[in-house]
């Protein structure tokens, strides 16, 4: 394996470790507060984790609305 490899390799195990590490607080019971992840910037993650966080938001401006 050459050190380019050797590295990549490196990269994509602490990648997924801390994915795994973020996970585990899902399989928790959650607070009534919620709870706070840390997201590793991989893939489109961060982008994907936004753009529910807007339709979420939008739902809930709706539901306001109509009170």
């Amino acid at each position: 394996m050459t050190d380019e490899k050797l590295k990549a390799a490196q990269d994509l195990k602490r990648t997924i470790a801390a994915l795994d590490n973020e996970l585990e607080k899902f399989g928790n019971p959650r607070p009534v507060q919620g709870i706070n992840v840390f997201l590793p910037n991989c893939g489109n993650l961060i982008e994907d984790v936004r753009k529910v966080f807007i339709e979420y938001k939008e739902e809930f401006n709706e539901i306001f609305e109509k009170l």
